[in-house]
């Protein structure tokens, strides 16, 4: 058992380094690239949003250092090859913290800041998209006569649909193509869903009228709603990004509410029918446990 009774930052590195020695590291370790671990930060990012949304703050430790283990290592890899090491990237992000944050730091040093910034959240927010547009002129000396198609091309395609919606919508709105406000977003909701129905009643209309054998008209009916109904989810975002709300966030939530009140559902048919499967349940009782269920989990 170590000596030591808490480990620090060095450890970390330190520890690292010797998983990645050639010759008496770990197997796995050494053979590892930027590439092949990417899929387990993604994991480790997955992991530390589930713990922070159920609010449980041991695992949010253990998972936050998962996270940065992954740091550590992408760092130990660029050390290696001369790129860059772990206190590099310390060093880039609090210059760049301390740059974004001139309210806080107006001198632009760490030891010298306000006791007490004078701004609005809302400044700070237009404030920090300036700022960094400013750093993306000055990084890719941005001449192109695109600058939304270049801001776009910034954007991480692997995000999910509903956060790179939101990063589109984002970069649009700072380039003039936006709703005025969240009544102008909720009109054009309004409108979707209308050519949503429109496109239901007329495709599924001709389905109906009968199909041939090798389901053409099937494949073109839901092709044609699903582009409606694409633009009706963009549009949803679009509100919640008027609303300040985290789409992602927001969906998320709903969707392990829906999780708990369909298990209450399940447990309140099997109280009142044992042994029956569920399936077989009359629709109407299903709704009346999950009336039920709305009210007990909110």
């Amino acid at each position: 058992m170590s000596n030591q009774s808490t480990y620090t930052v060095e450890n970390l590195i330190y520890l690292m380094q010797l998983l990645r020695d050639p010759e008496t590291g770990c197997p796995w370790d050494v053979k590892q690239t930027p590439e092949t671990i990417v899929r387990y930060t993604l994991e480790e990012v997955h992991e530390v949003v589930d713990a922070i949304e159920k609010g449980d703050w041991s695992a949010i430790q253990e998972e936050l250092g998962d996270l940065l283990f992954q740091v550590a290592f992408y760092c130990q890899m660029a050390d290696e090859q001369d790129r860059f090491n772990f206190n590099d990237v310390v060093h880039q992000i609090v210059k760049k913290m301390i740059r974004r944050h001139p309210h806080v730091f107006p001198s632009g040093q760490l030891e010298q800041h306000r006791s007490k910034p004078v701004i609005s959240e809302h400044a700070v927010r237009q404030q920090w998209e300036q700022i960094k547009a400013t750093e993306h002129a000055e990084k890719y000396h941005d001449t192109s006569p695109y600058p939304l198609a270049e801001r776009f091309a910034q954007i991480p395609k692997g995000l999910g649909a509903l956060a790179y919606a939101q990063k589109v919508q984002k970069g649009a709105a700072l380039h003039g193509l936006d709703w005025p406000d969240v009544g102008g977003a909720l009109a054009r909701l309004r409108e979707e869903m209308a050519e949503f129905e429109s496109e239901i009643n007329v495709e599924w209309s001709h389905k109906e009228d009968g199909a041939p054998e090798d389901g053409s008209v099937y494949d073109e009916a839901r092709s044609a709603i699903a582009a409606e109904l694409g633009d009706v989810l963009f549009t949803c975002v679009n509100v919640a990004r008027h609303l300040q709300i985290d789409a992602e966030h927001c969906l998320r939530q709903s969707t392990r509410t829906f999780c708990r009140r369909a298990e209450s559902v399940e447990k309140q048919w099997q109280a009142a029918s044992p042994g029956v499967p569920m399936g077989q349940a009359d629709g109407e009782a299903l709704n009346d446990f999950w009336q039920v269920a709305k009210v007990e989990i909110e």
